[in-house]
């Protein structure tokens, strides 16, 4: 299952790091996942991950593609190519300049077609607006079995989604999307009001990330798996975003069986 997470606001929006939760949230349920970015470069995950980037002759994006190109590279073989950072998770990201739209635009279609894992999560950072005007980022999402949409609290942000919402809800087509309002804070507004400034009346089944420092700071300092694992044993200082993460992953579960059922269904 492929899934596309994506936001209205290009920047600041915490869309990779809601990435990565998902990512890791699905991976500690013993699903096999692969992480990735929709452009052609990204630094992102290598700062989040603590990752060393360093160029590997044997192993690099480019290599890769041009495996793939040959039709040399077997599925079997793609975690070669794979940064592994947690159990049953892996990252496929560049960061280098010597890899190209083109390059990466064949790297995603055989993610889509060949890639052994569960579930591919794909960052998509440009503006949701900006989708189908973004090579990438439109390949990406239409690969994509769902979409999702991460919103912040930012009155003009919602705005804005309010007088694109045509060309936004065609960029998705008729994907399931989950809802995440990302970086919550009660004070700042409800769901519904967020909802509402979107124009959406009904709010069925939004979720929300709570805003936590200690999030930040995983983020900040390369230790997001650090923080992600004290989540998991209760660690009482993110209890909250625990809970918050677990909700998010039952959802992407949930979609994934409403579609395998459905297949079931049209192959009987």
């Amino acid at each position: 299952m492929n899934i596309a997470v994506i936001s209205p606001q290009l920047h600041n929006s915490g869309n990779t790091t809601l990435s990565i939760l998902i990512a890791l949230e699905l991976a500690s349920r013993g699903k096999k996942i692969c992480l990735s970015h929709a452009d052609k470069e990204s630094s992102s995950f290598y700062s989040y991950f603590n990752m060393v980037n360093y160029e590997d002759r044997t192993s690099t994006p480019s290599q890769v593609v041009k495996l793939i190109r040959e039709g040399e590279l077997k599925p079997s073989d793609i975690s070669d190519y794979c940064k592994n950072v947690a159990p049953n998770l892996e990252v496929f990201a560049n960061n280098s300049k010597a890899f190209s739209s083109d390059d990466m635009e064949v790297m995603v279609e055989y993610m889509h077609k060949s890639f052994p894992h569960d579930y591919i999560v794909f960052d998509v950072d440009v503006g949701v607006y900006d989708v189908y005007s973004n090579k990438l980022s439109k390949k990406v999402v239409e690969y994509s079995d769902a979409v999702v949409i991460n919103l912040t609290q930012s009155i003009k942000q919602l705005e804005t989604f309010l007088d694109r919402k045509d060309k936004i809800m065609n960029a998705i087509g008729n994907r399931p999307v989950v809802v995440v309002i990302n970086k919550f804070c009660e004070i700042q507004s409800t769901v519904k009001e967020v909802a509402g400034w979107m124009g959406i009346k009904r709010p069925n089944n939004w979720l929300v990330l709570r805003y936590n420092p200690w999030l930040v700071w995983g983020t900040n300092h390369g230790k997001i798996i650090q923080v992600f694992n004290a989540m998991k044993k209760g660690d009482e200082r993110l209890l909250d975003i625990a809970s918050d993460v677990v909700k998010i992953g039952d959802a992407i579960v949930k979609i994934k069986t409403q579609i395998s059922k459905t297949k079931a269904g049209v192959a009987g």
